[in-house]
């Protein structure tokens, strides 16, 4: 059985040209005569009837996002509403018809997630793209996508930059050939005497496909680790400190994250019962850059409940003049309880609505990686040009703690069983300043 022809890309940016790989004669021109039929039809009409082809990543409006308004760019306005195109808005899915009278020359590219990868099972699939591939979930490939195109012999390119390194640690053994820009315009080439010819990587700087200005903006706010990681592709490591960037007495001033009591206010929420920990913060622009203050900090050591801690925040904050509030942190909160069908979100938000707040809830759906979740906050903390937009109040005493303790458990996460009084405020941090920053990195 011939096995999938793969290529593995490390990559910085979803807005790379790459990603339009896989687009059928997207990139070709025609003649007025021939503008109904696909050109070239002897070379590539016979070798794709009937194929079945994939775009993915986590989730579905991420996939949207990266790909369907590109997707649409490349038909040629001469094929939109002919017999040779179906573009189905509701199912994201472009079907093309290589013969409008034989039904059976026809091929589709469909938009899929991987929020729920055995969904891709069942259907002969002969090629694919799933970007952002580190954060997938675990053996979405090996399990569930790879079986899908063995039959067809399909192929895929896996996209996306080297954070966790797991992922890349496991699929690079395999690759023979190992592609890595070392410098603009040039590249390394490496031979690795145990890989699959089946298998390649390719690894490149952001400046391929970002300009100057683009690119020395994102280097302006990104710390050192971020930078290398996501502009360079470098495999960083995270063993040892996380919060490696962190500077007590630069991010621990009161003077600067003080309570403002006319500006809305950032709860942000982790659900550990020994200890609870809440970070309250508010964002603000000094020198008109976008920064963020954690003020204050709700805890209860152990026994916590979401009701108790609810009414400590009520009562810090009851002097509060505009009583505007924004709701995030761990999404596994939104979970309904066996018991009485009640997440702790819910509970929240009608024991501050009660209290006259309002109460704006931007809880996702998921948790982020780990790791982008700390790149955020890092380069917050001091970019690689030393700017600082990330202040703790010293009443923030998990958080502080946090920042200068919280090592990696070298699985891609936080080590939580070393001390358990840590982890539980860095995560409030991190929801919060990963959903409000992290478009600026595009992580």
């Amino acid at each position: 059985m011939q096995l999938p022809r793969f290529r593995q890309i490390h990559r910085q940016y979803y807005k790379s040209p790459a990603r339009i790989k896989l687009v059928p004669a997207g990139r070709r021109s025609y003649k007025t005569e021939i503008a109904k039929r696909i050109a070239n039809e002897a070379l590539y009409t016979y070798a794709n009837q009937g194929n079945q082809y994939f775009l993915a990543s986590p989730t579905l409006s991420q996939t949207k996002s990266i790909y369907w308004a590109d997707m649409k760019k490349f038909i040629p306005d001469i094929w939109r509403d002919s017999e040779y195109i179906d573009i189905r808005e509701s199912d994201l899915q472009i079907t093309m018809r290589w013969n409008p009278k034989d039904e059976n020359t026809w091929s589709f590219v469909k938009l899929l997630s991987m929020d729920k990868p055995e969904r891709i099972e069942g259907s002969m699939w002969h090629g694919g793209v799933i970007d952002e591939i580190p954060d997938c979930k675990p053996n979405a490939w090996d399990k569930h996508v790879y079986p899908a195109l063995m039959d067809s012999g399909g192929w895929a390119i896996l996209l996306g930059t080297p954070e966790g390194n797991k992922f890349y640690q496991e699929h690079l053994k395999l690759c023979k050939y190992i592609y890595t820009q070392t410098e603009p315009g040039k590249m390394k080439v490496t031979t690795q005497i145990d890989g699959d010819v089946e298998w390649a990587g390719y690894k490149w700087w952001t400046s391929l496909v970002r300009t100057p200005d683009e690119v020395a903006k994102m280097a302006a706010t990104m710390d050192d680790r971020t930078y290398r990681q996501e502009l360079q592709a470098e495999m960083q490591s995270y063993e040892g400190l996380l919060y490696y960037t962190f500077n007590s007495d630069i991010n621990v001033k009161d003077n600067i994250a003080k309570w403002n009591r006319d500006e809305p206010i950032y709860l942000s929420c982790d659900f550990n019962k020994a200890p609870m920990v809440w970070e309250v913060a508010q964002i603000f622009h000094p020198n008109n850059i976008k920064s963020i203050k954690f003020i204050d900090e709700i805890s209860i050591p152990s026994h916590a409940k979401t009701e108790i801690a609810a009414r400590r925040f009520i009562e810090k904050f009851r002097t509060h003049k505009h009583k505007r509030l924004y709701l995030t942190g761990d999404a596994s909160g939104k979970v309904e309880g066996h018991i009485d069908y009640t997440t702790d979100y819910l509970i929240i938000e009608e024991a501050l609505s009660s209290a006259g707040w309002n109460v704006i809830e931007q809880v996702p759906s998921r948790n982020a990686n780990v790791n982008n979740r700390v790149n955020v906050v890092c380069s917050l903390l001091c970019s690689r040009t030393n700017i600082v937009r990330l202040w703790f109040n010293s009443n923030c005493i998990y958080a502080i703690e946090d920042m200068k303790a919280d090592e990696s458990n070298n699985q891609g996460g936080k080590d939580k069983k070393t001390n358990p009084d840590r982890t539980h405020g860095s995560d409030g941090v991190d929801y919060l300043t990963f959903q409000e920053f992290s478009k600026e990195f595009e992580l």
